[in-house]
């Protein structure tokens, strides 16, 4: 079973970041629940629900399906914001970003 998460598309500022997170994750797991639903305990997303915070809700989610024999597999999705164009960063800045790009989206990649 795949858990997919695609933390792009958070909504939030510095100071409200966490509700975002975790107005996400709810949406993600709720989701999770009922396409997996004949394979999972009954009753888990309500009990999903209950818990606080998508820190909760995913160490419960992870222990429910480890108790009943079902493995998941934690699919994420992230995207850097780059600064503004206007913003001008040092070269051995971009260089070092540029690797570290490559590098992850080779090491996070199906098709490498």
């Amino acid at each position: 079973m795949v858990l997919y998460l695609n933390f792009s598309g958070i909504i939030g500022e510095l100071h409200n970041y966490r509700a975002g997170l975790d107005a996400h994750c709810q949406t993600c797991f709720d989701y999770f629940c009922d396409i997996y639903a004949e394979y999972l305990p009954q009753g888990i997303k309500e009990q999903l629900d209950a818990k606080n915070g998508a820190v909760e809700q995913l160490d419960y989610l992870y222990h429910e399906c480890e108790r009943v024999g079902q493995d998941i597999y934690l699919l994420s999705m992230s995207m850097t914001i780059l600064p503004m164009p206007s913003f001008r960063m040092p070269k051995a800045c971009t260089d070092i970003r540029r690797k570290r790009t490559r590098k992850d989206i080779c090491v996070h990649s199906s098709t490498r």
